[in-house]
Parts: structure tokens; C-alpha cells; sequence
């Protein structure tokens, strides 16, 4: 784990895998930090290698995090090969797949726990 204790690099079969946790996550000042934080991590691997699990349960969701989050997910894009989230649904999960779409990511899904997002990740190639 990083210094922030949210962030976990590992590898399982083959594939390296981050796992970010998000959990409760209420300050733009925070979510920016961790965000860079990700985003340096996540340059050192090769264009389409990584496998990205994403915890946002809980997490604050206002306009500057929104545009945050969307930032991000079309930052990575070329570095991810699929994606994970966990922990939201109803209008959380529309607002998610808006910004999916409107970032063209065809690889991320969705699903309700860390090790369901382990066993549909380590099926795909």
C-alpha cells in the first residue's frame, strides 16, 4: 500500500493489478492528491497492461470530483486494459457510465466486491 493506505499494486496470474480505494472519500484536496498519486503510479506500466479495481463507495460526489473522475478516467485510458468499480449504483452508477461514455471506455464494468472484480478480471485477456 501507498502512504495514502489507499492505494494497492499487485500481481495474480500473470497481471499486474491496482487496486484503488476510494471509500468515504469527502475532500476535493484529498481526491486530487490521491489522484496524481495514481496517475504516476499507473505511467509506469506499458499502454494497455493494467487491470484497475476502483472502490467508490461512499465517496463524495460534487461537481469538482465529478470533473475530477472524469479527468482521470480519460487520462488513463491508454494505460488500462479493463476496469473494475465497486460500490455504487442507482444515480451514481448513471453519472459513472455518462462519463464512460462521453471518455469512449468500453472496457470497464461494474460490480459489488473486490474479489467478484478479482475472478471477472482474471477471466478476461
Amino acid at each position: 500500500m501507498s502512504d495514502s493506505k489507499r492505494i494497492e499494486e499487485f500481481s495474480r496470474k500473470e497481471k499486474d493489478f491496482l487496486y484503488i480505494d476510494l471509500t468515504g472519500l469527502d475532500s476535493y484536496d484529498e481526491l486530487n492528491k490521491i489522484s496524481k498519486e495514481i496517475k504516476s503510479i499507473i505511467d509506469k506500466y506499458p499502454p494497455g497492461s493494467i487491470y484497475i479495481i476502483i472502490n467508490l463507495e461512499k465517496i463524495k460526489y460534487d461537481s469538482e470530483s465529478i470533473k475530477m473522475l472524469s479527468d482521470f478516467i480519460k487520462s488513463n485510458k491508454g494505460y488500462v486494459k479493463y476496469a473494475v468499480i465497486i460500490g455504487i449504483d442507482g444515480p451514481k452508477k448513471f453519472m459513472i457510465n455518462h462519463m464512460i461514455s462521453i471518455n469512449e471506455r468500453k472496457k470497464l464494468f461494474f460490480s459489488f466486491s473486490k474479489e467478484k472484480a478479482m475472478d471477472l478480471l482474471l477471466d478476461k485477456e
